[in-house]
């Protein structure tokens, strides 16, 4: 039996042919043999996503230890970019300022390569009150990055130039007044490349006239998802799922009778109608459930995770 994910070359047939010809079956008992490579000796890349919906860097700094641990104590880079919900946690630039300095001080002495990325251009929101605009928190961290030395990617002006540069309006980018929607990640995918000068050129990747996919949200264990969460409910005044594709993860239990998380992925339609796939990290099939216009989800039903395409339902 071959995992292809774990092939590095074919020393690893001879490896197991060798053992497995020096060491025949016996009397009824079967020989094994199993190759396996040390972790260190792999090309495998960890990532680890610590973002937590909701949170600003006045949270992440009160809790910076957290987001360390025995295994990995430190990174070969780290990626920021935090400040949109400082307009509520922080009353004004100069504490922002304080509270974000002194957490990217520390993550500086945790990584080789620190990249500070400035918060996105945000939307009036109804019954949201902020004590600062988005562009006094980006201009805020444009300034803590020059006096510190830090790398900064000023994606707050980079996506006013490229809504500009495609001739769109700038809110075709985002839903819920700060969100991207799928038109957004891809921009901001282009604009995170070009400023780091990656070798893989973008438009090998995404053609300029190609239709934007239905994927609208993408996170993780996000508190106000849980097994009782339906089509249209609402989360500090914005639609838990949104129109289109939403896809998390969950790390803890989220189906009552599975004990470990998994991925959900959630289609809603402008009707309010729906489905929503439950894919368990360590099973081999999916629970699957869907909503009427009422958007009040169903019973679960179990498929094979290679029999079912959304779209057929």
């Amino acid at each position: 039996m071959i995992n292809a994910d774990d092939y590095y070359g074919p020393e690893a047939f001879q490896k197991i042919y060798d053992y497995l010809l020096a060491n025949p079956d016996r009397d009824g008992k079967y020989e094994y043999a199993m190759v396996g490579y040390l972790l260190e000796n792999t090309s495998v890349t960890v990532v680890h996503n610590a973002a937590i919906n909701g949170k600003s860097a006045k949270w992440f700094n009160a809790h910076k230890e957290q987001l360390f641990t025995d295994d990995h104590p430190r990174y070969d880079a780290i990626f920021v970019m935090l400040g949109t919900n400082d307009r509520r946690d922080c009353l004004n630039e100069k504490e922002f300022y304080t509270e974000y300095s002194q957490l990217l001080s520390y993550l500086q002495e945790k990584c080789t390569y620190l990249t500070v990325m400035t918060p996105l251009p945000t939307f009036p929101e109804e019954n949201s009150t902020k004590n600062m605009e988005n562009r006094q928190i980006a201009d805020t961290v444009l300034q803590l990055c020059e006096n510190n030395g830090y790398t900064c990617l000023n994606l707050y002006r980079g996506m006013i130039d490229y809504a500009r540069n495609e001739g769109r309006a700038l809110d075709e980018y985002f839903y819920a007044g700060c969100h991207p929607n799928s038109g957004g990640y891809l921009a901001l995918w282009r604009l995170i490349a070009d400023e780091l000068g990656l070798n893989l050129p973008v438009e090998d990747v995404y053609a300029r006239d190609e239709v934007l996919p239905q994927v609208i949200d993408i996170g993780m264990d996000r508190p106000e998802i849980t097994e009782q969460t339906n089509l249209a409910d609402t989360y500090q005044g914005a639609p838990v799922f949104p129109e289109g594709v939403s896809l998390y993860a969950v790390s803890q239990p989220f189906k009552s009778d599975i004990s470990f998380g998994g991925t959900i992925v959630t289609r809603k339609y402008s009707n309010g109608a729906g489905y929503q796939i439950f894919k368990p990290f360590y099973l081999s099939y999916n629970f699957i459930r869907r909503a009427n216009v009422d958007g009040v989800f169903g019973p679960w039903s179990v498929t094979n995770r290679e029999q079912y395409s959304g779209e057929d339902w």
